[in-house]
């Protein structure tokens, strides 16, 4: 029989998918035995940017009478595309409202294709999630990055003098003037915790392990 291979928008072979030039032609197999193989595929070049899945197909072209007929694929994601993702992010975890605050960071293309220059940006939030209410604290400008290459980085950043007492957020989103289509758009922003005011914990408690 033959393995085919196809580029699809899911996880089944359907008549829209792209069925890949390469076959993998599989001997004559005895019960119980399987017919390993490495081949390389060539990925279309007018595919566009975004997620998709690799699709390696038994008997591609339907050819033998199987006891089952419906078990005969293999599934993979691929990304198309460059994938800019915060990978890193540090800021300390206390400040008092107007501080200025170290934050240290790390940009990563994590796509097989280079990722233009793009910017960095801050925000202040009360929750994890990044919304319009927003505070922007800073932007940095990050250059361009090759498949699997990132950037390091330092900021500064200033907490907004009406922080109140509470738990507060540290957003970084990579991408942030949305300039670069990516294979993923939903995966750019990193966040971590800032507290704002006084936090008493016992740090120490060591009590006789016997009484009378």
């Amino acid at each position: 029989s033959a393995t085919g291979f196809y580029i699809s928008a899911n996880t089944a072979v359907e008549p829209g998918d792209i069925r890949l030039n390469e076959v993998q032609v599989v001997p004559v197999l005895a019960p119980g035995t399987a017919a390993a193989a490495s081949v390389s595929l060539g990925i279309p070049s007018d595919l566009a940017t975004g997620v998709y899945y690799l699709i390696a197909k038994a008997d591609a072209a339907d050819v033998l009478f199987e006891n089952q007929e419906g078990n005969n694929t293999r599934v993979r994601q691929i990304l198309v595309g460059p994938d800019l993702v915060v990978s890193t992010l540090t800021v300390p975890s206390v400040a008092t409202p107007g501080a200025q605050i170290a934050a240290s960071y790390t940009v990563q293309n994590q796509g097989a294709a280079p990722a233009p220059a793009s910017s960095l940006r801050f925000f202040w939030s009360t929750n994890s999630s990044l919304d319009a209410a927003d505070t922007v604290l800073a932007s940095e400008s990050v250059g361009t990055l090759a498949p699997d290459g990132s950037t390091p980085g330092q900021t500064t950043l200033v907490v907004p003098s009406g922080a109140t007492l509470g738990t507060y957020y540290v957003i970084a989103e990579a991408d942030s003037s949305k300039g670069i289509q990516e294979a993923r758009e939903t995966n750019n922003t990193a966040a971590r915790v800032v507290r704002i005011g006084g936090d008493l914990v016992i740090s120490a408690f060591d009590p006789p392990a016997a009484l009378g």
